[in-house]
């Protein structure tokens, strides 16, 4: 077929028709099912699965509310690929009891890679020039398919302001479908709108993304799976695979972390937790190190017996001095760093308890401090400044 042919209205209405057939059998449902969801007459439905008639306008709205993550261009322009009954050799180890413990909105907190920040002042770390930035995750109840126990989720990147993730999350608590809950994010946050899939393996959870508006960014988050042992998911730690939003759209790597309720903490602590683990850098003792200080000794710690004794450095000036340390510095610290370069992140299962345990401490004082009680720990005492600049 000639990509010219692919779109002639009677080959659309074709791909139409079984398109349509594919989605009411995922969905178990027959033509009178159907065409109730759809809101049309079982003879309009007819019409399209016997390919006789073209869409109107309002069917493909009907079909966009009701399926919204499948692509209107893919329903009448290509063969659906739904989801097929998984291998009996590949378990799902989670059973629909587990997944209703992760339903739920939960705040999201990253880093903002957008752009290449330079410190802007010599005593400021470049991890101190970094912004925080807050989203919104809803994980639903909602199954992907019969054949696999995935749940649909629907997530907002990039705001700034706590007050605003606050008021989402509420509005969300409310609405508590997650069509309803696509429909007034498409609204209220259509940038930065993202459509996945939670899935639970044996000891991990794999979020699955994808931008919403123009498909540029397909995100993947891992977690660790909570102990079984709990009935509730308060939150975790984990990586997040993207790409930046900034003038280059590069792949990025970074730590993510959810709380279903708000964390009060301020914003240093909560980007502490989100730093990949240093390398062991060792300094003291180094043989660079040695060899710089002997170098800076024999050009400033002369004994009256080797002043007698002219050396090449006595030719220098202080700036040739200057630059001769400066350089060799450098040089010390760029060895020091390769030799340690971290070639992968780990987010160990220690991290995601440290995380755990700091949400329950802020949630503790945050209680305390509602009822006047003092407390002995004041690291939460900036936990309520969360304008982002």
């Amino acid at each position: 077929m000639t990509h010219e042919e692919s779109y002639t209205q009677e080959n659309v209405l074709k791909i139409l028709s079984n398109n349509l057939k594919k989605l009411m059998t995922e969905k178990d449902m027959n033509q009178k099912q159907f065409a109730q969801k759809m809101e049309i007459s079982e003879s309009t439905l007819s019409g399209y699965m016997k390919a006789l008639k073209p869409p109107s306008l309002s069917f493909l709205a009907s079909l966009k509310k009701h399926f919204p993550d499948i692509l209107l261009d893919d329903i009448l322009f290509s063969n659906l690929e739904l989801p097929q009954e998984p291998s009996e050799s590949v378990p799902d180890y989670a059973s629909n009891t587990e997944y209703l413990k992760y339903k739920g909105t939960y705040f999201l907190y990253y880093l903002d890679t957008s752009k290449k920040q330079k410190s802007k002042l010599a005593s400021e770390s470049v991890h101190e020039a970094i912004d925080l930035k807050l989203g919104i995750l809803y994980v639903s109840s909602t199954p992907v398919s019969k054949s696999t126990s995935a749940t649909r989720c629907i997530a907002v990147f990039g705001i700034r302001m706590i007050e605003e993730v606050q008021k989402l999350k509420a509005d969300i608590d409310l609405l508590d479908d997650y069509t309803r809950i696509f429909d007034y994010l498409r609204d209220a946050r259509s940038h930065g709108l993202y459509l996945g899939q939670f899935y639970i393996s044996q000891t991990h959870i794999f979020i699955t993304l994808d931008k919403e508006i123009d498909g540029k960014d397909h995100t993947l988050v891992i977690l660790h799976h909570a102990s079984i042992n709990k009935d509730y998911y308060s939150g975790g730690i984990g990586t997040i695979n993207s790409v930046s939003t900034g003038r280059t759209s590069e792949p990025i790597v970074q730590m993510i972390a959810l709380s279903k309720k708000r964390a009060y903490l301020s914003d240093e602590q909560i980007k502490s937790k989100l730093r990949f683990s240093m390398p062991d850098i060792r300094v003291k003792g180094y043989p660079e190190t040695l060899e710089i200080l002997k170098l800076a000794k024999s050009i400033y710690c002369r004994s009256d017996a080797q002043l007698n004794n002219p050396t090449p450095y006595d030719q220098f000036s202080e700036q040739n001095i200057e630059i001769l340390l400066t350089s060799y510095m450098e040089y010390l610290i760029s060895k020091n760093l390769e030799n340690h370069q971290l070639w992968c992140g780990r987010v160990s299962s220690e991290d995601d308890d440290d995380w755990y345990h700091l949400l329950k401490a802020s949630e503790t004082y945050h209680e305390n401090h509602q009822k006047g009680a003092t407390h002995e720990n004041a690291e939460f005492e900036a936990g309520t400044d969360y304008l982002l600049h």
